[in-house]
């Protein structure tokens, strides 16, 4: 079977792309400073990041790019709260694929929209991780993510909710099913247990 010159020349291309791209990302120094890029989540995802970040060395993963849905400006009010003096850290939102009651059908072409909105934002961003802990907001980062990572290394860590004994969220599922986290850490060894894939540290927060 022949295949069109032009299809061959395409094929050389993209696979020296690919080459390239890993190359600079496995032989790239480790940046002394991580930017870190936090995905807040309205209720207690956001308590808990904060949490999390609160014992983290802010001066290492710096700076900070904080996350929230459009519909949550009261997350984003409360990363100043939470930085207090400090200015290494930045606010964006974007669309939320779905709201409590709203309909499935519609939830698609906001996954999309939210989806490029992502992308645009770890292109105008650049983090060298990326830390979540579970809102629904995160799942287009995290695709999104999975892409980005073809021209420059970023890495995903999830860590699930404290109140998260045996059974994983919905989003910790999903995140475990398609590998677009690096690492999943968990609070309990049952729930570790039940799903050896995951990290146990114990408590970090």
């Amino acid at each position: 079977m022949r295949f069109h010159p032009a299809l061959v020349v395409g094929f050389v291309l993209f696979s020296a792309f690919l080459l390239v791209s890993w190359l600079v990302k496995t032989l790239s120094p480790k940046p002394k400073h991580l930017k870190t890029l936090c995905v807040l989540g309205s209720g207690g995802h956001t308590g808990e990041m904060f949490k999390l970040l609160a014992t983290i060395n802010r001066d290492r993963y710096s700076p900070r790019v904080y996350v929230a849905a459009k519909t949550d400006p009261l997350s984003l009010e409360k990363v100043a709260l939470f930085e207090g003096s400090r200015t290494d850290y930045q606010k964006y939102s974007i669309t939320r694929c779905r709201e409590v009651l709203q309909p499935l059908y519609s939830v698609p072409p906001l996954f999309v929209v939210a989806f490029f909105e992502s992308l645009i934002l770890l292109f105008r961003t650049r983090p060298d991780l990326i830390l979540t802990n579970g809102p629904g907001t995160c799942l287009p980062i995290c695709l999104a993510a999975a892409f980005y990572r073809l021209f420059r290394r970023v890495r995903v860590v999830f860590v699930e909710s404290f109140c998260r004994v045996v059974s994983l969220s919905g989003t910790g599922r999903i995140l475990l099913k398609t590998h677009l986290a690096d690492e999943i850490l968990v609070h309990w060894p049952e729930l570790h247990q039940r799903f050896p894939r995951t990290r146990y540290f114990g408590r970090v927060i």
